[in-house]
């Protein structure tokens, strides 16, 4: 059959036809294709079924084919799936990693808040190997910056050694390394370049006449009063709206978790709602791809340029912690080296005299700040 398609395919194009695949389903039975490709489906498969009970032979996939049916959840119901299995089936295994990784208390908080688009952004710098920018997004979506709170225990671990040794208003953590005043001066040039460039963003609606007056004033003013991103300002009723359902949606934006906005997550919907669709701007259809492929980049150089001001803000943060572990690490290295570059001593040279007995630091004393 394989054969006889493929000549039959070469000769219209011998002939300069031009010949277009259209993908039917058989198992919804919503237009006549569908219900007449069903039942060719059927048949082919009570011929496979007849021919090897009657010990013809038939290719297992063949029966198969139609046989089993698969099925995937979905926000509608159950979907049929058509092609490769393997995208919903790692689709479904995702979903149970982000299930499983929400009901940690502490790891898991982020991701309770932004949910599957942690993974979305972690895959994506990934693809950008920046393996700096990747270690620091992961530990601090789960909050395990090597901050104080994270690498002190036993009795060294006092609400003296945790307090920030820079503000000394709060103490050593994932969270306060982005509100401690040492990264102010990063965050405070971070908010004015998103605000330029969401501006930029909204112009073009400010143009449309097909885009409300009173969503106009929101949009006008929303990339001053967005601070998603900036975990020194607390969420505040600062936009108003005449209209309810607006007011509701920015507000929610506005309470979006802020160590989730600093890392470069984006609050759901805020996309659609400061860059109208181009039918809505009324564009030309011609330009619709080009719109929404340059919305997207615009919104991924935001994203990018969130996440790596809080990377430069981390790495001006309290460096107490961070300075104990490079000592550790550095004295480690120092004696792998030592214990390397030693050599037995030979029988003919004499033996030194042995050293006293050094008392050596526990190594919970390097925690200390």
């Amino acid at each position: 059959m394989i054969s006889t398609i493929r000549q039959a395919l070469a000769i219209r194009k011998a002939a300069g036809a031009v010949t277009e695949f259209v993908h039917v389903h058989s198992h919804r039975g919503v237009s006549v294709e569908e219900v007449r490709n069903a039942y060719i489906d059927k048949e082919a498969t009570r011929s496979c079924v007849s021919a090897l009970k009657a010990g013809l032979g038939c290719s297992p996939f063949l029966v198969n084919e139609e046989t089993v049916v698969f099925w995937t959840d979905s926000v509608t119901g159950l979907t049929h799936v058509s092609g490769d299995i393997k995208v919903p089936l790692k689709s479904a295994l995702d979903r149970r990693l982000v299930a499983a990784w929400m009901r940690h208390i502490s790891q898991g908080a982020l991701v309770r808040h932004c949910g599957s688009s942690v993974l979305t952004r972690v895959r994506a710098i990934r693809k950008s190997l920046n393996p700096g920018v990747l270690m620091f997004l992961i530990l601090a979506v789960t909050r395990q910056l090597p901050t104080a709170d994270k690498t002190l225990f036993g009795e060294d671990k006092t609400g003296a050694a945790l307090v920030c040794p820079v503000c000394r208003r709060g103490q050593q953590s994932s969270d306060h390394v982005f509100v401690c005043q040492s990264t102010s001066s990063v965050l405070s040039r971070l908010r004015g370049r998103v605000s330029l460039k969401i501006s930029a963003l909204v112009s073009p609606a400010l143009k449309s006449s097909r885009i409300s007056a009173a969503h106009k004033t929101v949009l006008s003013t929303c990339h001053q009063s967005l601070a998603f991103h900036d975990p020194r300002r607390p969420p505040s009723d600062l936009l108003f709206s005449p209209d309810k359902k607006t007011q509701k949606l920015f507000g929610s934006f506005d309470r979006f978790d802020r160590l989730g906005g600093v890392l470069g997550f984006l609050p759901q919907g805020l996309r659609s709602a400061v860059v109208p669709a181009p039918t809505d701007l009324g564009a030309p259809e011609r330009l619709h791809k080009a719109l929404r492929l340059s919305a997207d980049e615009y919104w991924r150089a935001i994203q990018e340029d969130i996440l790596l001001s809080a990377k430069a803000a981390y790495d001006l943060g309290p460096s107490s912690c961070r300075d104990s572990v490079a000592t550790i690490i550095a004295l480690s290295l120092l004696l792998l080296l030592s214990l390397s570059s030693s050599s037995p001593s030979s029988p003919s040279s004499p033996s030194p005299p042995p050293s006293p007995p050094v008392q050596q630091p526990s190594p919970s004393s390097f925690f200390r700040t």
